[in-house]
């Protein structure tokens, strides 16, 4: 989402001195209430190492167990040394195995991310969620809400596929706004939903 709205210009295509109102600024011109996301921003200028503890950079956010969480959808884990801040093509590609449909339900969403989840604990002996796996749960609540209803889910499969991959909004694709803004009884309503489904 934050590389999203530096590739678009909500935020500085540099990635750099990214102060809290320009955040909000940018969640609110895309469709989420910037209050819902005030912890996250606290989270991201907890991690700055530009000099001023009023801005962060985008890069500073991998810090382990931050704003970065084990099971990432396209991410991989910490614990491997690797890259946590760029797509992971066999990371993304296992998650994306489940949407074989135009549209991801909420069922289908919430199985592709236990499966990730799963596949996490089983190579990574230090997995850790603080927040039982909220991170993982919020990423899926947002695509779904993004690219779809933001009660019943159903987002579209090339939309979603953009998104993780190109790390842009599908706007040429026929994507829109959400107006009303999306809350944050919204996003709990719909993490809820996904926590329902089990394996």
């Amino acid at each position: 989402m934050l590389n999203s709205l530096a590739n678009h210009g909500y935020l500085p295509r540099t990635g750099q001195d990214i102060d809290a109102e320009t955040l909000r600024n940018a969640l609110q011109s895309n469709s989420f209430d910037p209050g819902a996301f005030s912890d996250i921003i606290l989270l991201a200028l907890s991690t700055s190492t530009t000099g001023n503890s009023s801005t962060f950079n985008l890069a500073d956010t991998a810090k382990h167990n931050i704003i970065e969480h084990d099971g990432s959808l396209s991410r991989d884990d910490f614990f491997h040394g690797g890259n946590d801040l760029n797509l992971n093509p066999a990371i993304w590609g296992q998650v994306f195995s489940h949407f074989s449909n135009d549209t991801i339900s909420i069922e289908t969403a919430a199985k592709a991310r236990l499966d990730r989840v799963a596949n996490a604990k089983e190579t990574n002996p230090e997995y850790s969620q603080p927040s039982g796996d909220t991170g993982s749960l919020a990423e899926t609540a947002f695509y779904l809400m993004l690219f779809g209803d933001r009660v019943d889910g159903n987002a579209r499969t090339e939309w979603v596929r953009i998104f993780f991959e190109q790390e842009r909004f599908p706007f040429t694709e026929g994507y829109t706004k959400k107006e009303p803004v999306i809350t944050i009884d919204e996003i709990e309503a719909m993490i809820g939903k996904i926590s329902a489904v089990a394996e």
